[in-house]
């Protein structure tokens, strides 16, 4: 129990700093004025780098060869502009064709 009460507290004073320490606080104000431009919507140019990036994860995922994964690992995302989201009793509601500041968590674990 002391163990996890100590690294409980050693996580939440150095969450804080991990956080900031994460961020570009340039690219995240580029990143946001970039959302807000164009009234939030996806221009012709954003839909055109979505399709790219589709093609290369569908052409990365071809490339796969191991039958068992050898890593586990989870995500999330973080979204700020709550105020666009509708939040229901069942989850949240993200409108499409919109631009958001996001920020993408990833877990991962592998093999020692």
């Amino acid at each position: 129990q002391e163990k996890l009460t100590t690294l409980a507290g050693l996580s939440a004073s150095l969450g804080p700093q991990i956080a900031v320490a994460g961020r570009d606080l340039s690219l995240v104000d580029r990143v946001r004025k970039f959302a807000a431009s164009d009234a939030r919507e996806a221009t012709p140019d954003v839909w055109s780098a979505v399709r790219r990036i589709e093609a290369e994860l569908t052409s990365r995922k071809s490339m796969v060869t191991a039958s068992r994964p050898i890593v586990s690992s989870i995500g999330c995302i973080h979204f700020e502009d709550e105020g666009l989201m509708n939040f229901t009793a069942d989850g949240v509601e993200v409108p499409l064709g919109r631009k958001f500041v996001a920020y993408r968590g990833h877990l991962a674990q592998y093999p020692n």
